[in-house]
């Protein structure tokens, strides 16, 4: 999505090329927050302490990544990607480039399906298990209740989006509690390691751990 207008602008400057991933990056991740956040109830990341932020779901200091990772893939990835289409296209028919391009955007819509259910099933589950006070409770408890209430759905369910699974897959999701504090959820469960260390992480002022 990012590379099609810059491909069609068709520009080999490379300023207007960075500023334009730039915005393009920030505009996506802004929706996607926002989405989580109304939706979901649930804030996936939040920039509220970063320099020039724009409600907390996007900054400056992310948006010059958009823009470097756009100038990778625009002047880097994609060449390499576009020539081995080519030569795919010169091996394999028309019918069967369609059928994988078909496959292809099933998984990646099935696989963004997966992800919002998985979210807030995992929510809906700490916030229950660890009487957390939230502004839409009564959903929470009657979420709960509507799924986990079948023995065979909630075995089902802690089998494939475990707390380890989701921790280790999501660690930096977080929820407001009905006091306006930040709650990440991975504090409940302290036993449970992150797979990576972070080098980059600025606190808010009202971010709290259950601990």
């Amino acid at each position: 999505m990012m590379l099609l207008p810059m491909k069609k602008m068709n520009t080999k400057n490379k300023i207007i090329n960075f500023l334009v991933a730039g915005v393009i990056g920030c505009v996506l991740e802004y929706v996607v927050s926002w989405f989580g956040e109304t939706f979901m109830h649930v804030k996936w990341w939040d920039y509220s302490n970063y320099f020039l932020n724009i409600n907390g779901r996007v900054c400056l200091y992310f948006g010059i990544f958009w823009g470097l990772l756009g100038l990778l893939l625009l002047e880097i990835i994609n060449p390499r990607v576009d020539s081995l289409i080519d030569k795919i296209k010169v091996r394999s028919s028309r019918r069967r480039q369609n059928t994988v391009v078909i496959l292809t955007n099933l998984f990646l819509i099935l696989d963004c399906a997966a992800t919002i259910v998985a979210t807030d099933l995992y929510q809906t589950r700490v916030i229950h298990d660890n009487g957390i006070e939230v502004k839409q409770k009564e959903y929470y408890e009657q979420h709960y209740e509507n799924v986990y209430g079948d023995a065979r759905t909630k075995n089902i369910i802690e089998t494939m989006w475990g707390n380890e699974f989701m921790i280790k897959t999501f660690p930096n999701l977080k929820i407001v509690n009905s006091s306006g504090d930040t709650i990440y959820l991975n504090s409940f469960y302290p036993e449970i390691q992150n797979y990576y260390i972070k080098l980059f992480d600025v606190e808010t002022s009202n971010l709290i751990d259950a601990k």
